[in-house]
């Protein structure tokens, strides 16, 4: 399951800035929820190397993995928030 993961985030590209920028846009003033689920997948290998760093202390690097997505999930949220109350 590890190796079928990490072969799927090899896929993954790095978002130019500007991309970002306008998916996050979307997002923020759209309600936008493809680029809510782009943004979560292109941040995904940060949540995976960040998990591996555990991988000694844990028993299943994959459930790390999974914490860390719902914190990515719940930090995008929160930064559409945020964003949303300061152009208020």
């Amino acid at each position: 399951m590890l190796a079928e993961y990490m072969a799927e985030l090899d896929k993954i590209e790095l978002l130019a800035p500007d991309v970002e920028a306008k998916l996050w846009h979307d997002y923020r003033d759209n309600d936008d929820s493809e680029a809510r689920a782009t943004l979560i997948e292109h941040y995904q290998p940060l949540v995976f190397r960040e998990a591996l760093r555990y991988r000694n202390a844990v028993a299943d690097v994959m459930d790390c993995v999974q914490e860390g997505t719902v914190g990515l999930i719940e930090a995008v949220e929160q930064r559409q928030a945020e964003q949303r109350r300061s152009r208020r």
